[in-house]
């Protein structure tokens, strides 16, 4: 079995999206390591790693809790949109994602993707 995402996540989302992220694995073990990609920077490749850690697999499936959390805590000193880039590893496989998220607490009516739009000011909700 691959490593594949259970949980539907866009690629342009709301940190309250990110609560809990579930994958399958045949591995005995994931991990998750998320990057943070600058839009300006002036030297390297504008990249900070963010978070690295392993999780344990049960019944081939791996649960994330907090992800949502923790990048609001990363986020607060910045715009409230903010690139990551998230990588899976869990044995021979991996799996990039790189998702536009946007600080939000709760989950509002409007899309993230439509929020991120030039025309809305974007800020903190």
């Amino acid at each position: 079995m691959a490593l594949s995402l259970l949980t539907p996540i866009p690629a342009t989302c709301y940190t309250s999206q990110l609560q809990k992220i579930s994958l399958s694995t045949s591995a005995e073990t994931l991990q998750l390591t998320i990057t943070h990609q600058a839009a300006n920077y002036y030297s390297g490749n504008g990249q900070t790693r963010v978070f690295q850690t392993n999780y344990s697999a049960r019944l081939n499936r791996v649960t994330i809790y907090d992800i949502g959390s923790l990048l609001e805590t990363f986020m607060l000193e910045r715009d409230g949109l903010q690139q990551f880039i998230f990588e899976f590893r869990s044995g021979s496989d991996s799996l990039e994602q790189t998702y536009t998220v946007i600080y939000c607490k709760h989950l509002p009516d409007i899309s993230a993707d439509t929020m991120a739009h030039p025309y809305f000011s974007v800020g903190k909700c």
